[in-house]
C-alpha cells in the first residue's frame, strides 16, 4: 500500500463539515475488473456524524451510492471500503476515481471529495507458465502482424484476444503451442487507425502488447 496523506483540519470551526480526504487504494498496478476502494472520511466538524451518503465515480460515471455508517468523532476520521467493486481492467488505461461525501447540512462543499488517477501497467503472467520468453509484436508493414510468445515449458491452448482503447474485442481465438511456442498472424487491415492491446492468456495469468494500426 502505498503512503497517503490528507489535508486535516484539527481546528473544526463548523458544525457540520465531513468530506472524502484521500483515496487510499487502489493503487497503480495489474488490475483487475473487480477492484475495491477504500477511502478515508474525516470528520471536519464539531459535531459526530453517522450514516454519511457517499459516492463514488469513475471517469465521471456513478458507480455507487452507499452509506458510511460511523460514528465519526470530531477531527477524527475512518477508512470505508465500498461494497460496490469498480473495473479497472484495461491495459495501460489510467482511470481517474473520485469520491464524495453528502452529508445533509454539510456546512462547507469544497473539502467533501477528492480525486485520484490510477494507471492499469502491463497486465502480470501466470507463475511461470510464459517464463520462457516474452510476448513480441513483430510489425510486417500493411497493418499486418505476427503474434509470437515462444515457450517451451507451457503446452495447453492459450486465449488471444485483441481489443481497442475502449476495450471492445476485435479477436477471440483459441491459440494450440506448435512445438516452440505460440504464433499468430494478425490481419488488422479492416480496422480503424489507433492503438489496440494484442494478449495472451490461459485463465490465471496473462501477458499484453500494444499494436498500432496505421
Amino acid at each position: 500500500r502505498k503512503d497517503h496523506v490528507g489535508v486535516f483540519n484539527l481546528a473544526p470551526a463548523l458544525a457540520n463539515d465531513v468530506g472524502v480526504a484521500v483515496i487510499v487504494e487502489p493503487n497503480d498496478g495489474p488490475l483487475t475488473s473487480s477492484e475495491q476502494v477504500t477511502v478515508t472520511v474525516f470528520n471536519y466538524g464539531i459535531n459526530t456524524q453517522s450514516n454519511i451518503p457517499i459516492n463514488l465515480t469513475v471517469d465521471g460515471n456513478s458507480i455507487a451510492d452507499e452509506m458510511v455508517p460511523g460514528p465519526i468523532a470530531s477531527a477524527t476520521s475512518v477508512d470505508y471500503t465500498f461494497s460496490a467493486t469498480v473495473d479497472l481492467s484495461m491495459p495501460y488505461t489510467t482511470y481517474t476515481i473520485e469520491a464524495t461525501t453528502n452529508l445533509v447540512g454539510d456546512q462547507l462543499m469544497s473539502n467533501n471529495s477528492a480525486t485520484k488517477d490510477v494507471t492499469n501497467t502491463l497486465l502480470g503472467v501466470g507463475d511461470n507458465v510464459f517464463s520462457d520468453g516474452s510476448l513480441k509484436v513483430l510489425d510486417k508493414g500493411q497493418n499486418q502482424f505476427q503474434i509470437v510468445l515462444p515457450t517451451t515449458s507451457y503446452t495447453e491452448k492459450l486465449v488471444l484476444t485483441v481489443t481497442n482503447m475502449l476495450g471492445q474485442n476485435l479477436l477471440y481465438f483459441g491459440l494450440e503451442n506448435n512445438g516452440s511456442g505460440y504464433v499468430y498472424d494478425l490481419d488488422m487491415s479492416y480496422a480503424a487507425s489507433g492503438t489496440y492491446i494484442v494478449s495472451l492468456s490461459n485463465g490465471s495469468g496473462s501477458i499484453s502488447q500494444k499494436i498500432i494500426v496505421k
